[in-house]
């Protein structure tokens, strides 16, 4: 049984501050799937396309003229009206290594690396993977043959000719049923972030274990995985099992799909999570009667896994899933949902973990505590610390730096701080001292009048 303890100096951060404090503990789940694909060669009917060719050169005979251009035009035209007609399948089959990646997000419970995700990060259902091998297959082969058939007719088609070929070869390979698939294998990694010097995003790539999982929604889709390391890791913090109140303040953490995927920015800023806040605006029953947490942050393909936290920085679920606007197909806005710790908590107890934050995690909450009060000299000796526990630790160099900087810079608190201690503490000493002295002199003048109470 998990039992939880109460958490010292827990109270509302600021979106800036909730980020700061649990950014290092969240991390990008990859799971790599490969395979060797089979395919049925598909070859063009030499008879029918040279008919077709006649037909083509009949129209120029009779009086029209063709560009070349319209030629190629009515060749595809017809190829995409009757695929069937003019390309056959053959007893020849096509080789192809196939590698298909998937991603999510996850975060550190544990100092010793186990982590977790949804189940449907990590283990998507078999008809699911078979239907991205075949697609990713199928656009191989599509671009091979476009290459082919450019090569062979010396042209180069455009984009729009281009498009109609992949109708066209998608309505040829729909009806193939002989795709095979071999040598299926899946590995999962964890991508966390790492230090450097020159102050710039970094990661390191991990190996995962899965120890535990649930099922894919309306399964309870969690997942607990385990990385190897040497150092301690950064771990979030849960909140305890209850459920959290409608309209409660949430910060979810990920990695969204439109950004990880957005060719305009550096691989090395997208492995920076995105931060993004609402409230708890409800909460559902599943179909199989558990609760879910309804909020309005915007999530998207790609948060899957990420924790969800609330006002003190505390884990109170996991992003799972959002929903479908019935007439564009697409993500609904606002409208998301994530699995509450307490369901989490059930997948931990049975795989016998039990999640705190340890030495490490505690220290860099204190460092952010100080750095917040601009109490940098402080934080800059418990940085020191920090860095004999983990000399990799996300943001060490730069707040190290930093510290340093505002110190130099005369904006430094912390003698303030020390000389209110200084000062409540010879208060307090003196209030101790003359409590003990009006209880000495009381007791004396008692003792006094006892005496001469007896002598008299």
């Amino acid at each position: 049984m998990i039992i939880f303890l109460p958490v010292k100096g827990l109270s509302q951060l600021t979106a800036a501050q909730n980020y700061a404090r649990n950014r290092p503990g969240v991390v990008m789940v990859k799971t790599s799937f490969s395979a060797t694909m089979y395919v049925n060669q598909v070859v063009i009917d030499k008879n029918i396309f040279n008919a077709l060719l006649d037909s083509i050169s009949g129209i120029s005979n009779n009086g029209t003229f063709l560009s070349s251009e319209q030629k190629l035009d009515i060749l595809l035209a017809s190829f995409s009206n009757k695929p069937s007609r003019f390309f056959k399948n053959t007893a020849d089959y096509r080789r192809h290594s196939q590698h298909i990646t998937t991603a999510g997000t996850g975060f550190f419970i544990t100092e010793d690396g186990s982590v977790v995700t949804n189940c449907h990060v990590v283990d998507e259902a078999g008809d699911e993977i078979r239907r991205k091998f075949i697609l990713s297959a199928f656009r191989q082969v599509t671009e091979s043959n476009i290459n082919a058939l450019q090569a062979a007719w010396a042209v180069k088609f455009s984009d729009e000719q281009k498009e109609l070929l992949y109708s066209t070869f998608a309505k040829v390979y729909s009806s193939i049923q002989s795709i095979l698939l071999e040598n299926f294998q899946k590995n999962i990694y964890v991508v966390y972030a790492t230090d450097t010097s020159g102050n710039q995003p970094a990661s390191k790539t991990a190996i995962a274990r899965l120890v535990s999982k649930g099922q894919s929604m309306p399964g309870k889709d969690v997942a607990i995985l385990k990385i190897e390391n040497t150092q301690p890791l950064p771990a979030l913090h849960l909140a305890d099992s209850m459920l959290p109140r409608i309209g409660d303040g949430i910060f979810v953490f990920g990695y969204p799909d439109p950004v990880s995927r957005n060719e305009y920015l550096s691989a090395e800023s997208i492995l920076e999570p995105t931060l993004t806040t609402g409230i708890v605006s409800g909460i559902r029953k599943t179909t199989n009667a558990w609760s879910v947490v309804q909020m309005d942050a915007d999530i998207n393909h790609g948060n899957s896994g990420g924790p969800v936290c609330n006002e003190k920085g505390e884990v109170i679920g996991i992003a799972t899933f959002g929903s479908i606007e019935s007439r564009t197909g697409a993500l609904a806005a606002g409208m998301n949902s994530s699995i509450p710790v307490n369901v989490l908590l059930q997948f931990l107890d049975s795989a016998g973990i039990y999640p705190k934050q340890g030495r490490l995690s505690k220290l860099y909450n204190r460092i952010m505590d100080d750095y917040d009060n601009e109490e940098y000299r402080s934080a800059l000796r418990k940085l020191q610390r920090l860095q004999k526990l983990n000399s990799s630790f996300p943001g060490l160099s730069f707040y190290t730096s930093d510290c340093k900087m505002k110190i130099e810079s005369g904006m430094d608190k912390t003698e303030q701080k020390i000389k209110l201690w200084l000062l409540v503490a010879g208060l307090l000493v003196l209030t101790i001292g003359l409590v003990l002295f009006r209880k000495f002199w009381i007791k004396r003048k008692t003792t006094g009048k006892q005496l001469i109470n007896m002598n008299g």
